[in-house]
């Protein structure tokens, strides 16, 4: 998409106040040349100092158009479409290429997506969590100048409501063990429950609860902002995209 501003109008809309400022200074100064240049050929001669002047100003009005050009400033258009910037990332995170996804954001370098737990079991439900990420654009971008929205419904697995399942079911089945089997193969010596009695309660609740885990998953929508540097747009990142990734935790 090329969201270039064709008309009078759209121009001045599409200018911010700072480059609207610029471009009449500019306008003056070449104003100025013509009027210098004017005054000359109505003398029928040059006058060396209107000549200096005017070239000074014709030189001084292109390294302006030079510079704010190429660092961006003076501006009308937008290359590419947000949309495709927001389906890139998303696209990426959910094929587990996170160093690359990272580069779709402004002025973040990780999400966290990469680390682990040394906790068996909480390893297992990041996992699950990532696993269960997917999502869908809804409707198209509303680019404002060179800044722009995106929706996002995003499904993500509920940590809260697994977590709550699994600990659930992890008494019912020690209550299960208790009433079926002998003191000695519950406790060990110290009185505790023996270690492979809840490694065997834990993987039967935790397998039991990813068989449902679609039970588990929520969809939310939220908007995802994006600005335009350079020839890119990047999204930004913010509290509603982190709370998503995170299985609906802060």
């Amino acid at each position: 998409m090329n969201s270039t501003f064709l008309a009078t109008g759209s121009i001045l809309s599409g200018i911010s106040i700072q480059t609207g400022i610029i471009i009449a200074i500019i306008l003056v100064i070449l104003l100025c040349a013509c009027i210098l240049l004017a005054v000359s050929k109505q003398r029928r001669r040059i006058n060396t100092v209107l000549g200096i002047a005017g070239i000074s100003l014709f030189a001084f009005t292109l390294l302006c158009a030079v510079y704010f050009t190429g660092s961006g400033i003076i501006l009308l258009h937008t290359n590419g479409n947000p949309s495709d910037s927001v389906n890139t990332f998303y696209s990426l995170v959910l094929d587990g290429r996170y160093d690359e996804s990272y580069k779709c954001l402004k002025d973040y370098t990780t999400l966290g997506f990469e680390n682990t737990s040394s906790d068996d079991y909480s390893e297992k439900i990041y996992s699950a969590l990532k696993d269960s990420y997917s999502y869908e654009l809804v409707g198209s971008a509303v680019i404002d100048e060179f800044t722009a929205e995106q929706t996002v419904r995003f499904t993500y697995l509920e940590i809260s409501s697994i977590s709550e399942d699994i600990s659930s079911q992890i008494d019912d089945l020690l209550e299960e063990r208790i009433n079926t089997l002998s003191w000695h193969q519950i406790y060990d010596d110290n009185g505790d429950y023996r270690t492979d009695l809840l490694d065997e309660v834990y993987d039967s609740a935790f397998e039991a609860a990813m068989k449902n885990a679609a039970n588990y998953t929520v969809t939310a929508e939220y908007q995802v902002a994006l600005e335009y540097i350079g020839d890119t747009w990047f999204l930004l990142v913010n509290d509603d995209m982190t709370y998503c990734f995170a299985g609906g935790t802060r």
